[in-house]
């Protein structure tokens, strides 16, 4: 079964409404039509992403985006937390399951934290010719 756009609208409202955080979700374009595969990694990864930045980062504000840029899909978490920990160098568990998720479809993963406090994190498919 696909995972479908309204999963991941229906995942951040919950999320919003139990940790009393905002959650804007910005959703361009969903891969329905392009597989179950991509639709449920990109689904984990935004989902692992707030799900990091409501714990670790005590963020109050999250954004998550995708949008079709040429050739690609662009998935963004950012979030307003307290970024990374300048020891952690984005090696934590669920950082790892990210980039082994995206890997299985071929997508580059990257996390970084942002001037001015927070965490933004990018996932960026290829999308098949």
């Amino acid at each position: 079964r696909v995972v479908e756009k309204g999963a991941v609208v229906q995942h951040a409202e919950e999320a919003a409404r139990r940790h009393g955080v905002e959650i804007a979700v910005v959703l361009d374009d969903w891969p329905e039509a392009l597989g179950n595969e991509p639709a449920l990694v990109l689904y984990r990864i935004a989902q692992e992403a707030v799900s990091n930045a409501m714990r670790h980062a005590g963020a109050a504000t999250i954004r998550v985006s995708l949008a079709r840029k040429p050739g690609r899909l662009v998935l963004e978490v950012v979030d307003d937390g307290s970024g990374l920990p300048p020891d952690s160098a984005g090696k934590g568990a669920g950082l790892g399951l990210m980039r082994y998720r995206a890997g299985l479809i071929g997508a580059e993963l990257t996390v970084r934290s942002r001037r001015g406090g927070g965490v933004a994190v990018s996932c960026v498919w290829p999308l098949p010719a």
